[in-house]
């Protein structure tokens, strides 16, 4: 799933669509998931000029750096997102829910909690971190920190080499196909094990 955060769509599919199916009964033991927070994001690069954010800055970086011998600015510097700073932010602090508490579950909620205001502030960080049982100050330590710049880098690569790149936010694929709704109904429907979950029934 490639999301950002400050997005309502975003937040919406989150709430409406990613959560409760993953959370559905069985769902988790037949899925692969993983969550991408850096949406339409980009690092200023030098073959891409541009100041405050632009759509068409975006794609020249996404050309430019989705190849895996990409230019060494591709994926450091200077990070312009979509909506400033606070979106940068919020990004970071979900991909750190991620990385410091790996349970889809938890994160997910964290995440669902966090997305659920479009500005998120840090009392709803603290807020939803209380709620799933997180540490707030280890999020926003890791925020804060190089190992928050770490994982924007890390989202930033597995975003830019997304198969035919991502033309908006949210970005939900599964198997290589977009879902826009009706995510759980298409994870029961691709599953093809023997023992499908009775939420699929």
């Amino acid at each position: 799933f490639f999301g950002e955060a400050l997005w309502p769509e975003c937040g919406d599919f989150v709430g409406k669509e990613l959560y409760p199916a993953l959370t559905a009964a069985g769902i988790s033991d037949i899925v692969e998931f993983t969550f991408f927070p850096f949406g339409n994001a980009y690092y200023q690069i030098k073959s891409c000029p541009g100041g405050a954010y632009d759509h068409n800055t975006r794609m020249c970086w996404n050309a430019a750096c989705n190849q895996t011998s990409a230019p060494d600015d591709c994926f450091s510097g200077t990070l312009i997102c979509q909506h400033d700073e606070p979106e940068c932010y919020a990004n970071r602090v979900e991909a750190c829910a991620i990385q410091h508490y790996p349970n889809v579950t938890q994160y997910l909620g964290f995440i669902n909690c966090y997305e659920s205001q479009n500005e998120p502030s840090n009392s709803t960080l603290q807020q939803c971190a209380n709620q799933m049982n997180m540490k707030s100050s280890e999020l926003t330590d890791c925020a804060s920190s190089k190992e928050g710049l770490a994982l924007d880098s890390i989202n930033a690569k597995a975003t830019c080499l997304l198969p035919g790149g991502h033309a908006s936010t949210p970005w939900p694929v599964l198997n290589g196909v977009v879902v826009q709704s009706g995510l759980l109904e298409a994870i029961c429907s691709a599953y093809t094990g023997t023992n499908k979950p009775a939420t699929c029934n």
